[in-house]
């Protein structure tokens, strides 16, 4: 029997798609540090909301991503649809400003 493997952002069960996060971005270094499988979903809104700077320094645990407000509020929204639930984030208005 296989174990069910859940989502550490939005606790929910991980369907496909899923994709691998690495915690610390590979273009800051982060190439065989550690990943957490995620839905897509869930993955493309952390890209959506920071760039790969703003997750280096800011946000490279699953703790600190669960802390921002942003990520708070998608997470409320997502843990209310079924695991293989799946829409393109929206680049954020905000992020390009950020680098």
């Amino acid at each position: 029997m296989e174990e069910k493997k859940i989502c550490p952002l939005c606790a929910r069960e991980i369907a496909p798609p899923a994709n691998l996060h690495h915690l610390l971005p590979i273009c800051k270094g982060g190439a065989g540090t550690p990943t957490v499988l995620l839905h897509q979903v869930c993955h493309s809104k952390i890209h959506s909301l920071f760039s790969e700077k703003e997750l280096a320094r800011n946000f490279n645990t699953i703790e600190k991503l669960l802390a921002n407000e942003d990520m708070q509020q998608f997470i409320r929204f997502i843990r209310k649809q079924p695991p293989t639930y799946y829409d393109k984030n929206k680049r954020s208005k905000n992020k390009d400003r950020r680098r």
